[in-house]
């Protein structure tokens, strides 16, 4: 195995917090994060969002393996430079159903949490800043060409030095 490819939610906040986190770390081996819904995803590895499955964590090798859920998120922490330790204990037999365990939780909650921690996704992101009125950052020039208003201008000279 040389590289792995991690399948994530595009509309959960968390899953996608956790997809850049993962992208900044140093990896033992590539990883590369894609959200699971992208066109490119179900052109190269099909079509994971059939009608009655739930949505999951998916792992997939350069070698063809695929992993799901707990061992999805195990063989990620394996690729991360400095998670190897923890990725081989949760894998021992007396860890492994508190591997499950914890996966089950936080996979569950992972819109709630998203919203406790305030993650959005960057579409989310996207919509609420189009609402926005974008006067107050132009310029005063129709073809923004001006400055931008100085906000010392109405104060006394004295104030700020001038």
């Amino acid at each position: 195995m040389n590289a792995l490819c991690v399948l994530y939610d595009e509309t959960c906040g968390f899953c996608c917090e956790c997809a850049r986190r993962i992208a900044e770390k140093r990896h033992r081996i590539p990883i590369h994060c894609l959200p699971r819904q992208s066109p490119e995803v179900k052109a190269a590895f099909g079509d994971f969002d059939k009608a009655g499955t739930r949505p999951e964590l998916i792992v997939i090798d350069d070698d063809g393996g695929v992993y799901r859920d707990a061992d999805a998120w195990i063989i990620t922490l394996w690729a991360l430079e400095g998670y190897q330790r923890w990725a081989t204990r949760l894998t021992r037999p007396s860890l492994r159903p508190f591997a499950r365990s914890l996966f089950e939780v936080v996979s569950s909650n992972r819109h709630a949490l998203s919203k406790l921690l305030a993650l959005e996704t960057d579409e989310v992101l996207q919509q609420k800043l189009a609402v926005l009125d974008p006067s107050p950052w132009r310029g005063r020039c129709a073809d923004d060409a001006c400055a931008a208003p100085d906000p010392w201008r109405d104060l006394a000279p004295e104030a700020y030095g001038r």
